[in-house]
């Protein structure tokens, strides 16, 4: 679930060449010969910058990149603000725009509606929670789960031409399992992913990360690390099928190196194309226990296809629970709330 910020001016958007001159005239920036733009960052690192829909956007919400942003920001008669519609004068001191206000206000309506009616559906649920408490702390304990589908070892199977499925059709994405992923479930997956996308979807083989270190303290490993492991993978994977979304998924639990967050379902890189889809928040079931199959299953696709959105569409995020474009997830009731649909391209 990565954080997006963007650059926006009411009522006239930023036009595209507007946006590249104002770049060129800032120290900070650098303009390639195509037009893109980057941040420069400490040690020789760069954030891009995108133009989109006469809006400047990053995924990369970093400090010294947002205090870039501000001042860009100021430079076009814009302002920064990020997906909850907060605006930012400065790195501490955010508000509500008078244009956002009203969209804010429904999004906040909507939120709190649906907050009473988890309250009430909680307080029936109380006694019952209660009574099965105990028990509740036993079945959760993954030493009692049965093998799941996920896991490399586990008795699920495809028939062994399923590599074949897509014949000779160019793939508009890749689905590549890691190396503690389940191949076979993999494919599965994907076969349902272009069912529900109607993209064609190639399943890779599982690809090795080597020896991964966790977070400081931490149980979670930091997604970029992954990808980064898997980056000579994916490069010769793109070098035969095109430079299509590679959607990686793992077993791993995974966050940021900043972890502002504690955990994260997926997390979206837009530069590379790339999207790490962890399953490991996704196993618990809705009382008690691990998730049924099919649970975990329809949880997996709603992120895979928000990946499509997100990756393939570069779809807004959306404020209808219908939409697998819905933020914010605040955790797995939300998710199981989604519903499996991707909105038209706008």
């Amino acid at each position: 679930m990565s954080v997006v910020f963007s650059i926006v001016r009411t009522p006239q958007p930023i036009g595209r060449a507007e946006f590249e001159q104002a770049a060129r005239r800032d120290a900070q920036l650098r303009v390639d010969a195509d037009g893109s733009v980057y941040v420069r960052r400490a040690g020789g690192l760069e954030a891009p910058l995108y133009w989109e829909d006469g809006e400047i956007y990053t995924d990369v919400p970093e400090s010294d990149v947002l205090a870039v942003m501000i001042a860009l920001a100021a430079t076009l008669g814009g302002r920064l603000r990020d997906e909850s519609l907060t605006s930012w004068r400065t790195l501490d001191a955010g508000y509500v725009h008078a244009d956002d206000a009203a969209t804010l206000a429904a999004r906040q309506s909507a939120q709190q509606r649906w907050q009473r009616k988890r309250r009430l559906r909680g307080g029936l649920k109380l006694a019952a929670v209660l009574l099965l408490a105990v028990v509740a702390i036993a079945l959760r304990h993954p030493a009692l789960w049965p093998t799941p589908l996920t896991d490399p070892a586990s008795a699920f199977a495809l028939p062994a031409a399923w590599r074949a499925a897509l014949g000779d059709r160019r793939p508009a994405l890749l689905l590549v399992p890691a190396d503690d992923f389940s191949e076979s479930y993999a494919a599965h997956l994907g076969d349902r992913l272009a069912e529900l996308s109607a993209l064609p979807v190639k399943t890779t083989l599982g690809v090795g990360l080597g020896p991964l270190q966790p977070l400081a303290d931490s149980t979670q490993f930091d997604s970029t690390e992954l990808v980064a492991a898997a980056a000579p993978a994916i490069a010769r994977l793109r070098a035969q099928y095109g430079e299509v979304p590679v959607l990686l998924l793992t077993q791993r639990d995974i966050n940021t190196a900043e972890r502002s967050l504690r955990y994260r379902f997926a997390q979206h890189y837009l530069g590379p194309r790339i999207s790490v889809i962890s399953v490991a928040r996704m196993l618990p079931g809705r009382f008690v226990g691990r998730a049924s199959d099919e649970l975990i299953e329809a949880r997996l696709l709603k992120f895979l296809l928000r990946s499509v959105g997100q990756q393939v569409y570069r779809l807004p995020r959306d404020t209808d629970i219908d939409s697998v474009m819905y933020a914010p997830i605040m955790g797995l009731a939300d998710l199981d709330r989604m519903g499996l649909q991707l909105p038209p391209p706008r």
